[in-house]
């Protein structure tokens, strides 16, 4: 499996890039929404499988988001045994 961090920064520089992932997710969503309110009400098919796909995008974007946290605290936890491991092990006993 590829290093956290990596793989993070990799996801977070394609999703906040200029009309990158984030903005492509947002007109997708966007144009659901549109595409919902302009529907039928009585059309409860049409309904439902625009509310799924909007709901398929905006998981698809928790995962995105997921993968960026992730290498967030993956970051955090690097730093943090650094910084521990420079401490003498003696007065890390009494941490």
């Amino acid at each position: 499996m590829s290093d956290p961090i990596l793989r993070g920064n990799r996801w977070r520089a394609f999703y906040n890039e200029d009309d990158g992932l984030k903005d492509m997710l947002a007109t997708i969503k966007a144009t659901y929404l549109e595409r919902i309110a302009a529907c039928n009400p009585m059309d409860v098919e049409q309904l439902r499988v625009l509310a799924t796909a909007h709901k398929v995008t905006t998981q698809l974007e928790g995962m995105v988001r997921a993968i960026i946290d992730g290498a967030d605290v993956a970051q955090a936890s690097k730093e943090w045994t650094t910084k521990m491991q420079q401490i003498p092990a003696a007065a890390r006993r009494f941490m």
